[in-house]
């Protein structure tokens, strides 16, 4: 997985997007796209420009991280109890390191305020799996964590508006928040990093 960092470097020298774009010719959709990690490439144009702009190297402007996560599928169940949950939601995630690929259940429920809460027990998977995706996500940087949450958030997003029972059930929802267990927080101590990769 590839961070790209621009929106801390920004906050460091308290620049604003609109800034960087009029004095670098570089487009706003463009570096709003790499402020929230949410493009799917860059040019090598645009990198060396950022670069040279906010005096920094490859490394600095751009994170690697050996663990990617994809969200493979995610089914949105209606269900209701009296402790404020109205769904359950199952996303499939495929994990890859270098060493291997995985792809674990994760599974949660979601709350009328839109929260998604991911229990601490993934019954669905194997001990094996539950350990390397603790592990994978054990790993990222908080920017990783949020791609990876932004990333559960439109697949349950697009889930609920693809079926007409769920857009009713979800219909006062805005939008959804995601929550982790504890044992899936990032720890990145060195040791563990290295042997885990």
């Amino acid at each position: 997985m590839i961070i790209c960092n621009l929106a801390v470097l920004l906050a460091e020298r308290e620049l604003k997007i609109s800034k960087v774009a009029a004095e670098t010719g570089i487009s706003r959709t463009t570096l709003t796209a790499l402020y929230y990690n949410t493009g799917k490439g860059v040019q090598f144009e645009t990198a060396n420009l950022l670069c040279i702009y906010l005096d920094v190297n490859m490394e600095e402007l751009f994170t690697v991280v050996p663990v990617d996560f994809v969200v493979e599928s995610c089914s949105v169940y209606p269900f209701s109890d009296a402790n404020g949950v109205i769904g359950n939601v199952q996303c499939t995630l495929k994990v890859s390191t270098k060493k291997q690929t995985e792809c674990p259940y994760i599974t949660g429920s979601i709350d009328r305020d839109g929260k998604v809460i991911f229990g601490e027990e993934q019954d669905l998977n194997s001990a094996t799996e539950n350990e390397f995706l603790s592990n994978a996500l054990k790993i990222l940087p908080r920017t990783g964590v949020s791609m990876l949450k932004n990333k559960i958030e439109a697949s349950i997003e697009a889930e609920i508006k693809s079926d007409d029972i769920l857009k009713t059930v979800f219909s006062d929802i805005v939008f959804y928040t995601i929550s982790f267990p504890a044992q899936f927080k990032n720890s990145l101590n060195a040791d563990h990093f290295n042997s885990y990769l």
